[in-house]
């Protein structure tokens, strides 16, 4: 039996609201970290940590709870990992480009791949958008990678410098990036209500991000069913992945007829 959440997801309920203090951002993002700190205490990385996947508990309540679990995987603790080193590292490519850590493109992780997500969400909630933002994917992984953190000075006025330091800690490179504990640890969330920011964001920009992120439900979703519905192997995923990328001739990240028939009739050209 499976909890019923009647709630909006993280993002859509904060357009909803229309503005939002820092201090909500702070409430919210403490039980996120919570959430991941708790699953990672039971050597479970999520590796789909998105707004998408935090969702109210109902229409009046504060409460979020992580959802989705279809890309989680247990992992080996640097503990558990000193007899078995070889087990320490995940590295299988999955979960949400805009929100993946650099070190899941490289296929070779440890659940310190969902603190560099909660990063990204952390950055987009108060700012409205992603730290490695671009409508080609190729270019988000390629910025990722690039791993070079920019708070826009116009952007971040305002925001207290507890927080800015904080998503600098979170996303870093793996070996010096924070645990959740840590990060639930970190000077910004023992600032009083006085000391904090008293800065109102707007949830405006949110909605450009929520976009961005309906276009890649399709192709995120084929993934996911290629990767663990047909029990295909690391390689095969990466191969549908370039057949897919083929056949979006619009990079809209759906598939229309139009575009099947295009792409066929590149091979068969007398059936055209």
């Amino acid at each position: 039996m499976q909890e019923y959440l009647s709630g909006l997801q993280l993002f859509d309920e904060l357009v909803e609201k229309g503005r939002f203090t820092e201090e909500e951002a702070r409430n919210i993002f403490k039980q996120v970290l919570r959430a991941i700190a708790h699953i990672h205490s039971l050597n479970i990385s999520h590796r789909d940590i998105k707004p998408e996947n935090f969702v109210f508990e109902n229409l009046q309540s504060n409460n979020i709870k992580l959802i989705d679990f279809g890309l989680s995987s247990p992992f080996i603790s640097l503990n558990e990992a000193a007899s078995k080193p070889f087990l320490l590292k995940m590295r299988t490519p999955v979960g949400t480009p805009l929100y993946s850590a650099p070190e899941v493109y490289q296929k070779e992780y440890t659940e310190k791949c969902d603190i560099w997500s909660a990063g990204v969400m952390l950055y987009a909630l108060l700012c409205g958008y992603p730290p490695f933002f671009s409508e080609d994917k190729d270019m988000v992984r390629r910025k990722i990678l690039r791993g070079k953190l920019k708070c826009d000075s116009e952007a971040w006025s305002g925001i207290s410098a507890e927080v800015q330091d904080l998503i600098s800690k979170m996303l870093v490179k793996e070996t010096s990036r924070l645990s959740a504990e840590e990060c639930l640890r970190h000077p910004w969330f023992e600032l009083n209500q006085h000391a904090i920011s008293n800065c109102t964001f707007s949830a405006k920009n949110l909605e450009r991000l929520k976009a961005f992120s309906k276009a890649n439900t399709l192709r995120q979703t084929i993934h996911y069913i290629i990767a663990y519905r047909c029990q295909v192997s690391p390689e095969d995923v990466i191969k549908f992945r370039k057949l897919f990328n083929k056949i979006d001739q619009d990079f809209n990240g759906y598939v229309s007829l139009d575009n099947i028939r295009e792409f066929l009739g590149s091979y068969f050209p007398d059936e055209r």
